[in-house]
């Protein structure tokens, strides 16, 4: 038996019992725990970490409050401020030989990579193989990387621009950082290059494990709600403030509840549908099994519409723009990307709608763009899609006006901006055959 630490989003321990009622703060845990570990790795305490966060005393930076809306629940929680960079050591690299010309992202060979990167004797060009190609990088996989002159720099120019600009975005002052590589993205950045405001780039020793690092260096915390005043008292001789402090000491010092994760399995009914207790993601009554999901080739032979939804915007604007929980409503459901409060946005429709979720998502990650979903990369329709605000405002995207996913994703860019920055989109019903 090996102990398993689970941590909230912030970088400190949760219980089991919590995970199982509260286990939506998790869902950013993973970056932190990357930032915490890099930290401790480097020994550099105050700068910026790669996959982009920025670090304050060996801790995270994190936003004021983040508000997340399942299924009439409104949670209000502090998560690591973060720029996720859609790169990474299995980004699939696309050249256009005729035009001398490269695109980076959006699509991944994911977990394919030892089986279709080129460094594998596979035939598609990954991240990983114009490091190689590059001289970044050595000992992954088993064959030879050669590539053109002008594939290899323009995919390093793309790296370093863009790189540049999100450390340029993460900084609250001028004054030059640190800046730690982490994650099997960092090969592709030349440490050796000259970065705009930066004093070192470092890639340390186990780079590719901060993350086990960082969970593993975790702190403990407790919480209660209560109201008085944390200043020394000479009313009561500073006694109440002793006792709550010494309350939460006890609360933090409580023996772990152990509870063996090799014995829980999931539920499945005669169908193969999964079904999902109503605790999961703090989501609350409901009934039992509320949460119906199904994988991707449920829907396979089945006429069947299909439709993908998520939040459309800047993530921090929820800060003071709430949600009202309808957004994504006016949309048999998938998840438009898996990052962030459109994670678990699918599961809330589903359950509103009492509709099945499919196991699956657009993206395979986080991406900031409309037309880098599945659907676009394969052609299908971008329309009829929809548009929703946080007032029910709705707009509806066309073939009158729209005819591909970039002026899709233009058209909805404006009005998401225009809206406050905070609006659920739906896309284009697909056809069961079509989703195979």
């Amino acid at each position: 038996m090996y102990p398993v630490f689970l941590l909230e989003t912030y970088g400190t321990l949760l219980s089991s019992e919590d995970l199982s009622c509260w286990s939506v703060f998790t869902c950013a845990s993973g970056s932190t725990n990357s930032m915490i570990g890099a930290a401790h790795l480097s020994g550099i305490k105050n700068g910026i970490v790669i996959d982009i966060g920025v670090i304050v005393n060996g801790r995270s930076r994190q936003t004021q409050t983040v508000i997340m809306s399942f299924s009439s629940s409104v949670l209000n929680t502090p998560v690591t401020d973060t720029v996720s960079l859609p790169l990474g050591g299995g980004t699939i690299i696309h050249v256009n030989e005729k035009e001398h010309t490269v695109q980076v992202e959006p699509d991944s060979v994911a977990y394919r990579f030892d089986q279709e990167a080129l460094a594998f004797g596979g035939k598609t060009m990954t991240g990983t193989d114009i490091a190689f190609a590059a001289g970044l990088a050595t000992g992954i996989g088993h064959c030879s990387v050669k590539l053109s002159s002008f594939i290899v720099e323009q995919v390093l120019d793309y790296v370093k621009e863009l790189v540049t600009r999100n450390i340029e975005r993460m900084k609250t002052n001028i004054e030059p950082v640190p800046v730690v590589l982490c994650g099997g993205g960092s090969i592709l950045i030349d440490i050796d290059q000259s970065f705009p405001d930066v004093t070192q780039m470092v890639r340390i020793d186990h780079f590719a494990v901060c993350n086990a690092v960082g969970a593993v260096l975790c702190l403990i915390s407790a919480s209660m709600d209560l109201i008085f005043d944390l200043l020394p008292s000479p009313v009561d001789g500073d006694q109440q403030r002793k006792h709550v402090i010494d309350q939460l000491i006890v609360d933090v010092c409580q023996p772990p509840i152990y509870i063996d994760l090799t014995k829980k399995r999931p539920t499945f009914d005669g169908n193969g549908v999964w079904c999902i207790d109503s605790i999961v993601l703090g989501s609350g009554g409901g009934g039992k099994y509320k949460m119906r999901v199904v994988p991707t080739s449920y829907f396979a032979a089945s006429s069947d519409l299909i439709v993908g939804a998520g939040f459309m915007g800047a993530p921090t604007v929820s800060h003071e723009l709430l949600p009202n929980g309808h957004e994504c409503l006016e949309a048999v459901i998938f998840t438009g990307d898996i990052g962030g409060a459109n994670g678990i946005i699918g599961l809330l429709v589903a359950v509103k709608k009492d509709i099945f979720c499919i196991d699956g998502d657009a993206m395979g990650r986080a991406f900031p763009y409309l037309n880098q979903c599945l659907s676009s990369i394969h052609g299908l329709p971008a329309t009829p899609s929809w548009l929703c605000d946080v007032r029910s405002g709705t707009i509806i995207g066309t073939d009158e006006s729209i005819s591909n996913s970039q002026e899709l994703e233009e058209f909805f860019r404006k009005e998401c901006t225009e809206r406050g920055l905070c609006v659920g989109v739906a896309f284009p019903p697909i056809h069961g055959t079509a989703w195979s």
